[in-house]
């Protein structure tokens, strides 16, 4: 279960770029990358156009829930088969919208 997650360490801004460990935002895209279990987490859910899941963090798309809104989940392939389906499964079963790179091929975002 997720207890905390940590935007605090360090922080980058140029033009519309801007990023602070796991966030990373431009213009109005809003992307966190989880790679594993995070250290403090918002008391209030964030809205997140994507959550990036890679090298398969021990956790359950229902544990983000409570921190993030999201538009999008996408996997990597540095994830484990086993938790790509379990992600996938419960996604499919929730109404989720996800891209699984492994299956689907590289993931392209237009800004």
């Amino acid at each position: 279960e997720l207890t905390q997650y940590d935007f605090r360490d360090t922080a980058l801004r140029k033009g519309s770029f801007y990023q602070q460990n796991n966030f990373i935002q431009i213009d109005q895209l809003k992307l966190v990358i989880i790679d594993r279990l995070p250290t403090h987490l918002p008391p209030q859910p964030i809205s997140i156009d994507v959550i990036l899941l890679r090298k398969s963090p021990q956790l359950a798309i229902a544990d983000l829930q409570p921190y993030f809104t999201f538009k999008l989940l996408v996997f990597d392939a540095s994830n484990s088969r086993r938790n790509r389906e379990m992600w996938t499964n419960y996604c499919l079963e929730n109404h989720l919208p996800y891209y699984d790179i492994e299956k689907q091929g590289a993931f392209i975002l237009d800004l």
